[in-house]
């Protein structure tokens, strides 16, 4: 590791030190005796099958030899910080000679730690029984050196000691706190906090431990992968292993893991808990003193929902979501293979609404709050309804009905995130993938895969609006911003900014997949997607696995082909991705009960057809800059200012403004501003100049580049000729 300093390595020494004296103080490992990721009897492959994974799957060659990880850890709740052993035992399934094996460190990333921190300390490295020499202040991946080559086929034992301690997350605000610009920020995922998404963290009184120890990182045809972590999509994957896990924590907090609790015991002040989970990618904690925690069956499914005391009565619903989800997802495409499926609150950030792990899925405070939140504003105006009631007002009706339309369909919306979440356990658990290089393998398939829940379940009505405000108002909202169109199949860091990347990968890439839905038919589709899914259970699938599944007719290949390409690889998604109107994203959020509640004149205003035509014309001008003049709806347009300028002087003079500029054919939008700033002069001098100053600028902005002179044509010397390049190939 470089320093650019001595300062800077003087901050890492001193930082380490007080780590591990804060450690070796206040450790709870004084409490207990024996720390030893074997203190158990190790289980052999075959029964850590057996315990967590279901029959179908009990005899599937990948999982034969899988590592296997072996964890003892100790978590204290208190202070936030964790220690642990783990025995890894590895097998060289790759076709090249190992010299050495990588390990993500996670919690070192600079979202979570800065140059001069470490969350994850490695105290102690052994390969089959060797001391190994490492880096013991690295950062995002260890490198680990093999005292021989790991030939192909061969075995290792790795033993690694670590210390962690967990990014604090600041106080959330509840969504009935929320000011107009964090609603925003939220909408559009901008706001973008340290702490990457608060998957590993302590926040709202809930430890939330995801890649909380040394893993190994994936190997394919470019070697391993120890690309940087981004602050878009997912940190890295994983090929699937064993795990056997024993957690010490507080005897009075729930635990929510990856896999199943195959023991449970107390320990003074503590409880210790084994685990076992196989055929899975990763092994994450969530675990809180204020959990509640209720449970149901599914056939030979537990499901488990842990949620904190303040939301407890998403509990219920969001354990009949996830089993309704299995059971969809069980018919489109194959069996789910673990025995338990857990779903854990979590105090996510970053514009995360969730987060998925085998086994595990994470739903964000904030969508259990608003769900929840609006409810309580629903209470509320009920009691003010009723007072004003008391002294003979009756305006708070239509207020209270709004807000239930409101809350109903951010329940509805709660459980759209939930399904996206337990679709993962078939695109990404199960099925793996590279979410960096091809993002839009799990997590658009995912979306999709929760649309067609829908349709299953709630009809063609709740359906639309999810996939309105999931995947077209993405979309659109983006390009109003400024956002170019862009090719869906692309890595995530091809992409400008959460917008964007929701905005394409979540919004167009599952709406191809709803595309392809409605030329193939669903049957054809989930059966393509179905023997996907088991032609790559418990392996790495490719983006081009995908595409290639989905031809299931060789008769219909070109056209698949095309609309896969059209979508996937190129840009044409304004002529593809129907717009959200005002009045119909309004229906979307409240729908038509809600704006029947409202008061007729604006329920007027909002259904004028002149509205969508000028909300039309404003979205293509702040896009590109330019006047649709070809597109413009004249008729609405005119329709609509003469009714505003009936209703209200003052409408009736700022139309005529808008209509000596829309006249001209030659305007463009800066040519508002100017006329705008003429009509102020007299009464407004000061904003006048800013209007008129405001219009030159953008012309300013928007003016092309002067195409530069062309030169005389000069004798050219006779050359030998050498081969042509295309412009492509130029240097």
């Amino acid at each position: 590791m470089k320093y650019k300093s001595l300062n800077q390595f003087a901050s890492v020494l001193i930082f380490t030190f007080v780590l591990s004296t804060f450690f070796n103080t206040h450790s709870v490992q004084a409490q207990t005796s024996g720390f030893n990721p074997q203190a158990h009897d190790p289980l052999s492959v075959p029964e850590m099958i057996k315990m967590s994974l279901r029959s179908s799957v009990h005899h599937h060659q990948a999982l034969l030899n899988a590592p296997i990880y072996r964890i003892n850890a100790e978590l204290d709740l208190d202070l936030k910080i964790y220690r642990g052993q783990l025995l890894l035992e590895y097998t060289n399934i790759e076709r090249d000679t190992l010299k050495q094996l990588n390990f993500l460190l996670y919690p070192n990333s600079k979202e979570l730690s800065s140059k001069s921190e470490r969350r994850l300390l490695i105290t102690q490295a052994k390969v089959n029984g060797q001391p190994i020499k490492y880096d013991r202040l690295a950062s995002e991946v260890l490198v680990l050196p093999l005292p021989n080559e790991l030939q192909p086929g061969q075995k290792a034992q790795i033993e690694l000691s670590f210390k962690g301690s967990l990014f604090a997350l600041e106080p959330q605000m509840k969504i009935t706190e929320f000011k107009l610009e964090d609603l925003l920020q939220t909408l559009v995922h901008q706001h973008q906090p340290k702490g990457g998404y608060g998957v590993f963290s302590f926040g709202e009184q809930i430890a939330s431990m995801a890649l909380w120890y040394p893993i190994l990182v994936a190997y394919d045809d470019q070697g391993w992968d120890v690309t940087p972590s981004e602050h878009i999509g997912d940190r890295s994957y994983f090929d699937v292993a064993h795990f056997d896990v024993t957690l010490s924590t507080a005897s009075d907090a729930l635990v929510a893991t990856t896999g199943i609790e195959i023991e449970n015991r107390r320990r003074g002040m503590l409880r210790e808990a084994r685990y076992i989970a196989s055929g899975v990618r990763e092994f994450s904690i969530q675990a809180s003193k204020d959990y509640t925690m209720e449970s149901a069956q599914y056939g030979d499914i537990t499901v488990k929902s842990y949620v904190t005391r303040r939301y407890q009565e998403n509990n219920r619903p969001a354990l009949e979501e996830a089993i309704s989800a299995i059971k969809s997802f069980e018919e489109f495409f194959g069996p789910y293979p673990y025995k338990e499926l857990e779903i854990a609150e979590s105090p996510l950030i970053g514009g995360a609404g969730g987060v998925e792990f085998p086994g595990l899925i994470t739903i964000a405070s904030m969508i259990y709050d608003s769900a929840q939140g609006l409810g309580q504003l629903r209470q509320n105006s009920k009691q003010t309804q009723a007072k004003s009631s008391r002294y003979g007002h009756h305006q708070g009706s239509s207020h209270a009905n709004t807000q239930s339309i409101a809350q109903d369909f951010m329940q509805e919306s709660r459980d759209f995130v939930i399904a996206h979440e337990v679709a993962h356990q078939w695109w990404n658990a199960v099925v793996g993938s590279d979410s960096r290089r091809h993002p839009f393998v799990d997590e658009a398939l995912a979306n999709y895969s929760a649309a067609a829940h829908f349709a299953r379940t709630r009809g063609p009505a709740a359906t639309q609006r999810q996939i309105d405000m999931m995947m077209r108002l993405n979309y659109h909202l983006a390009r109003l911003t400024g956002m170019k169109d862009q090719a869906v199949d692309q890595s995530t860091s091809a992409f400008a900014g959460l917008l964007d990347y929701g905005a394409i990968v979540y919004g167009k890439g599952a709406l191809f997949f709803w595309h392809l839905r409605q030329v193939l038919g669903e049957f054809a589709l989930h059966n393509a997607l179905a023997q996907y899914y088991q032609k790559h259970t418990f392996r790495v699938a490719t983006g081009k696995d995908l595409r290639e599944a989905l031809i299931i007719n060789p008769q219909r290949r070109v056209e698949i082909e095309n609309i896969t390409k059209r979508w996937l690889d190129e840009t044409h998604g304004d002529d593809d991705i129907e717009a959200v109107s005002l009045y119909r994203t309004m229906k979307i959020m409240m729908g038509d009960m809600a704006l029947a509640q409202l008061d007729p004149e604006l329920r007027r205003w909002l259904n004028h057809r002149g509205v969508d035509a000028l909300a039309d014309l404003v979205e293509y001008a702040l896009r590109t800059g330019k006047l649709d003049k070809e597109n413009i709806d004249y008729e609405a347009l005119t329709a609509l200012l003469g009714d505003l300028m009936a209703e209200d002087p003052e409408v009736a003079r700022w139309a005529r403004v808008a209509s000596r500029v829309l006249m001209n054919p030659n305007a463009e939008p800066s040519d508002l501003l100017k006329e705008a700033g003429r009509e102020l002069k007299r009464e407004d001098p000061k904003t006048a100049l800013i209007l008129e100053s405001a219009g030159l600028l953008l012309d300013a902005l928007m003016m092309e580049d002067p195409k530069p002179r062309a030169k005389p044509a000069q004798p050219q010397p006779k050359l030998q000729r050498s081969p042509q390049r295309s412009p492509q190939q130029t240097p």
